[in-house]
C-alpha cells in the first residue's frame, strides 16, 4: 500500500527558535492542500539540513524552508543550503509541487540573493513543467 504523502518543513538557524504562530500558520496552509502529516524539523547549522534531506522516505517531499544566510561557523551559509536543496530537487524532486519558502536572516545581501535564486530556480521548473505539458 502507498504511503500518504508527508510534507517535511525545515527552519534553518543557528541563534533563533521556530517561533510557534509561524509553525501553525505554515501547518494550517499545507494540511489544507492535502498532505496527510506535516513534519517540523528546526536545523540549527545548515549541514543538518542535508542530513535531513538524505533520510527522507520516498512519500516526504520538502513543503517550506525558512532560511537564515549566516550560521556561524559551519562554513557555509543559506545560499549554499538554497542551491543544493535546488540542486537535489532537479535530480531527484525532494520539492512538493507547491513548495514555498522564505527568508527571515537579518543579512539583506544574503537574503536577496536566497530569493532571487529560489525564484529563479522554481519559475524555470514551472516554465519546464509547462512547457511539457
Amino acid at each position: 500500500m502507498r504511503k500518504a504523502p508527508v510534507r517535511i518543513n525545515i527552519y534553518i538557524d543557528d541563534v533563533r527558535n521556530l517561533p510557534d504562530y509561524h509553525m501553525e500558520e505554515v501547518t494550517a496552509v499545507h494540511e489544507e492542500v492535502g498532505y496527510y502529516a506535516t513534519q517540523w524539523v528546526v536545523c540549527p547549522h545548515g549541514k543538518s539540513v542535508l542530513d535531513e534531506i538524505a533520510c527522507m522516505e520516498p512519500h516526504e517531499r520538502l513543503g517550506h524552508i525558512s532560511f537564515d544566510h549566516d550560521l556561524g561557523m559551519v562554513g557555509h551559509d543559506g545560499y549554499d543550503i538554497a542551491k543544493a536543496i535546488c540542486a537535489l530537487d532537479k535530480i531527484a524532486g525532494i520539492c512538493a509541487p507547491d513548495f514555498t519558502w522564505e527568508v527571515h536572516s537579518a543579512n539583506p545581501v544574503g537574503k536577496v540573493n536566497i530569493e532571487a535564486y529560489l525564484t529563479n530556480y522554481f519559475s524555470d521548473k514551472r516554465k519546464a513543467q509547462n512547457s511539457n505539458d
